[in-house]
């Protein structure tokens, strides 16, 4: 690695000495710096066949558009030499290297239940429709940076590898699904660039300031604005620690939908499809985690996700039991 930072610290324009190993990296390699009284992070991506230069330049430019937007983004700074992304062949292998802000705050998911106020529900949903407002009117500057439709790549809504131990039934259940989104409208009003993973592990929250900030978004895709929408109800369950999810779902909603609207409109017929994608949502973390459950495994939120998740998937139990079309009208109504 020694060579790779003494380029990557050329690129940027610090010594390879201010560059300090940081927690976090899954597969990448993370490096902290300073530079200009701001704090970045370096992220060095190893040779790997899932994301490529292309489909990486794809994505920061897509997130390099949002910050020019003024959206809250986390979105990547140039090198000196004026370049979104660089590229260094160590032993004959690309790393890739991207720098980005430190964004101020923790991770969502490490925020104490307790500490997420109304305000923030509000402020969360307010973050995504600004993201959606951009994505309305976001052209690539060139074909081959056009991102891929969310069922032609693997993420939380098309999972791709299907363990042999799950039930056939589970695979029609889903399959019914997909065959009904793949119906449903695609206009510009409701579908295009969306992040697809928008959870509390891909965005940071400062309670000091009640901002967030959104990064990760190596899984966006062309989807269903609702899509993201479903995918924060999911999320927030999957944090609620209570008994009455219905009742909850529908506070915590009740303030996202008021910060989503403030930015973006959205149409009652989506709201009814909230359903549909997360059973959708459901059923694929469902094949992503079965894997590995242990039946004795009660407390983790996989624990939890799993109690009796088979029978409510071969059952058509919805996910949560919200009439999520009216409470979009009364929060309309409360907002004239």
């Amino acid at each position: 690695m020694e060579t790779i930072l003494k380029m990557a610290a050329q690129y940027y324009g610090i010594a390879a000495s201010e560059l300090s190993p940081l927690p976090g990296g899954h597969f990448s390699h993370v490096y902290g710096f300073h530079r200009d009284g701001q704090d970045y992070v370096l992220r060095i991506t190893p040779p790997n066949e899932e994301i490529g230069f292309v489909e990486m330049q794809a994505i920061l430019t897509w997130m390099h558009a949002l910050t020019a937007h003024d959206a809250p983004v986390a979105g990547p700074i140039l090198s000196k030499q004026g370049q979104l992304i660089e590229r260094v062949v160590e032993r004959g292998k690309p790393y890739l290297l991207v720098a980005f802000p430190k964004a101020q705050g923790i991770r969502g998911e490490e925020l104490a239940f307790e500490q997420w106020t109304d305000a923030l529900y509000m402020r969360l949903g307010q973050t995504l429709g600004k993201l959606h407002t951009v994505a309305q009117t976001y052209t690539p500057p060139n074909p081959t940076l056009r991102r891929p439709m969310w069922d032609k790549v693997g993420n939380c809504y098309n999972e791709t590898s299907v363990p042999d131990t799950v039930p056939p039934v589970i695979l029609e259940k889903r399959q019914a699904v997909v065959d009904y989104v793949q119906t449903l409208p695609k206009d510009k009003e409701s579908y295009g660039l969306i992040h697809a993973d928008f959870h509390g592990g891909n965005f940071f929250v400062d309670t000091t300031t009640n901002t967030i900030t959104v990064f990760d978004f190596d899984d966006c895709v062309y989807g269903w604005y609702s899509m993201d929408i479903a995918m924060s109800v999911f999320d927030a369950l999957v944090l609620y620690t209570g008994s009455d999810k219905s009742a909850f779902a529908t506070h915590f909603l009740g303030h996202y939908l008021r910060g989503y609207l403030s930015e973006k409109s959205l149409d009652r017929f989506w709201a009814a499809q909230i359903p549909y994608f997360l059973k959708l949502l459901e059923t694929n973390i469902y094949l992503q985690v079965a894997p590995y459950h242990s039946p004795e495994d009660t407390d983790s939120w996989v624990g939890s996700f799993m109690q009796d998740r088979e029978r409510r998937i071969v059952e058509d139990i919805a996910y949560v039991d919200v009439d999520f079309a009216a409470l979009l009208e009364k929060v309309q109504q409360q907002m004239r």
